[in-house]
């Protein structure tokens, strides 16, 4: 089954609309039209000749009722946004971060890892034949790390949140979905202290 759905570019210019008009609230209710509000007048051409970007990509994902759902974007996407990261099913990214404070601050998708002290490395992927999908998190830094994370499904035009574990520092996480999952967005990428106050797996 294909189905065209909204490009990346697209979510990530409307997140960022959304921030710039002060709903972030809106953001965290558990669904988020994006149709109906209008991104700021950037192209995926002009994004990508400053970021590294993605290619032209066909996502396949098996449904929980064993369907093949088909989607494809004609165009580059940009990995990382505004401090967002997004990553589909079958992606190894490399996203390198600078530290300010506990703040994980200008974040930007790599080729190849050039410096493994301050690159995240995520991978995400579905099981064969199955809906259930995995995300791992490799964490470089000292200090635990959380984040939020948001997701879009295949047969939806919304953004829903999903809660997401911290990640020990050096260490790797393993995040799972027994369903199929069409994208996701990281964001409020940050260190705390590593103890079980802390530890809890949430949006």
């Amino acid at each position: 089954m294909f189905e065209p759905k909204r490009s990346i570019f697209a979510v990530l210019l409307l997140i960022n609309a959304l921030i710039t008009t002060s709903v972030m609230a809106s953001l965290f209710s558990p669904g988020l039209v994006l149709a109906k509000t209008k991104a700021r007048s950037q192209t995926p051409e002009s994004i990508c000749e400053h970021t590294l970007c993605r290619p032209p990509q066909t996502i396949r994902l098996v449904m929980d009722d064993g369907r093949v759902f088909e989607s494809s974007f004609a165009v580059e996407n940009p990995i990382v946004h505004k401090g967002w990261v997004s990553i589909f099913p079958g992606e190894t990214l490399l996203v390198e971060a600078d530290r300010d404070g506990n703040r994980l601050v200008n974040l930007r998708a790599v080729k190849q890892m050039r410096d493994p002290d301050r690159t995240l490395e995520l991978k995400f992927w579905q099981d064969k034949g199955k809906p259930d999908m995995s995300l791992k998190v490799n964490n470089p830094f000292p200090k635990a790390m959380k984040y939020h994370a948001v997701m879009v499904l295949p047969e939806s035009d919304k953004l829903y949140k999903t809660s997401s574990c911290p990640v020990s520092a050096g260490k790797i996480a393993l995040e799972r979905w027994p369903h199929a999952v069409f994208e996701l967005l990281l964001f409020d990428f940050r260190l705390v202290e590593d103890d079980a106050s802390k530890s809890r797996c949430k949006f």
